[in-house]
């Protein structure tokens, strides 16, 4: 401690060691006033962070089994559109199949409607013989053009019914994955 002395010049005055103690005592709460402020501000902080870390931690568990439900949920997708996409691969063989059978039937049917106007048509030229007096003439197409047509038309009719017994199964195949 200073003191200051006759002419307006301080000096030490000697209390002791006193001021010392005050001035470590002082200190030392001072210290021991920052260690426990330290203290509880590390608490604090450690309980907050505990607190993000769970929070955080609940968010990424609900995140995680939210994309857990939606992969599933993606397969599933996934699964049905190959599914559908197989069944309608399926459709459109079967229906390339149907259509060349109906192409085959159609072309035996025209055969077989070519050969039934050639039978007509022998036909119809022996009552036109036949009407005219001509029944020698009528007779004579009728036993050679008019055989000859008729043997074409139970050939063709036979061919027709053979190609609509091969279109009926391809027919059946296309009605069954069809709801049918």
């Amino acid at each position: 401690m200073w003191i200051a002395e006759k002419g307006g010049r301080a000096g030490p005055v000697d209390d002791g060691g006193a001021d010392d103690e005050a001035l470590e005592r002082s200190g030392a709460r001072r210290r021991r006033g920052t260690t426990i402020a330290s203290i509880v501000v590390l608490v604090l902080a450690t309980g907050f962070f505990t607190a993000i870390g769970a929070v955080t931690r609940s968010d990424a568990s609900k995140a995680h089994q939210r994309t857990i439900r939606l992969d599933r949920h993606y397969h599933s997708l996934v699964r049905r559109e190959q599914s559908q996409t197989m069944h309608v691969a399926r459709l459109v063989r079967v229906a390339g199949a149907a259509s060349e059978s109906l192409d085959a039937f159609m072309a035996t049917a025209r055969v077989q409607a070519d050969a039934s106007n050639r039978a007509a048509a022998v036909l119809n030229h022996a009552a036109d013989l036949f009407n005219t007096g001509k029944k020698p003439d009528a007779l004579a197409v009728l036993q050679g053009d008019g055989n000859a047509s008729i043997t074409d038309l139970a050939s063709a009719t036979n061919e027709l019914v053979s190609a609509l017994d091969d279109v009926q199964p391809a027919l059946a195949d296309l009605k069954g994955p069809c709801g049918g």
